[in-house]
């Protein structure tokens, strides 16, 4: 009588499964009852925090909270999902800090918004703005950084209210919370725009230039 587990066993070898079992699953099933039992040792898990209620639960920050640059990027206005950085863009930023600034990634810390417009937040518009505002003031208050990089025109309408032009203010120095802030171009726009790199370039030179980094 053909053996249907010795077939398989075979035609798995021939196929390139190597590790395929030799024993069948009841002489692997009775091996596995004569092993002591495995006792698994997993730290406690916290219980999970409440969500902070308002804008802070679309502010998020990565890097070294202690750098002298501090980065705020928001949506680029032609995001249809409102991520501060696609992964295009999100490449690009790293080589501009890698590369144009000469320091890791992780050294910097990068502040990324989300628009409240398009949460579930409460309230008015005006007053949900004022909210996001006063939240990020205190976040960068706290961080106290030696200069702030602010990439597209949203990140600077939040630090500055009333900017609507990008090409205009940027690589003009203005002070946000008693530090040097410096606007540039938002990534995803200079891959749409990759005229624009020289511009975001020097940019970046006046940054280096400001913090008394060499390169």
């Amino acid at each position: 009588m053909p053996n249907p587990w010795k077939e398989w066993i075979e035609r798995a070898q021939d196929l390139g499964f190597t590790e395929a079992p030799s024993r069948s699953p009841e002489q692997m099933a009775r091996a596995s009852d004569s092993r002591p039992e495995r006792t698994q040792h997993r730290a406690a898990q916290p219980p999970l925090e409440p969500k902070p209620v308002g804008f802070l639960s679309h502010i998020s920050g990565q890097g070294d909270p202690n750098s002298d640059l501090v980065i705020i990027v928001a949506p680029d206005p032609s995001d249809p999902h409102g991520d501060p950085l696609s992964e295009p863009a999100d490449l690009l930023l790293t080589a501009m800090i890698e590369k144009g600034l000469n320091v890791a990634r992780s050294s910097i810390y990068i502040i990324q918004l989300t628009d409240p417009h398009a949460s579930k937040l409460t309230g008015s518009m005006a007053s949900t703005e004022v909210v996001a505002t006063q939240e990020l003031q205190n976040h960068v208050v706290k961080l106290h950084p030696k200069a702030i990089l602010t990439l597209g025109i949203k990140a600077l309408d939040y630090v500055q209210p009333g900017s609507d032009n990008i090409h205009q203010r940027r690589g003009q120095w203005f002070d946000y919370q008693g530090t040097p802030t410096l606007p540039t171009h938002h990534p995803s726009y200079l891959l749409r725009q990759p005229e624009e790199k020289r511009a975001a370039w020097q940019d970046l030179q006046a940054l280096i230039l400001h913090l008394g980094w060499s390169r």
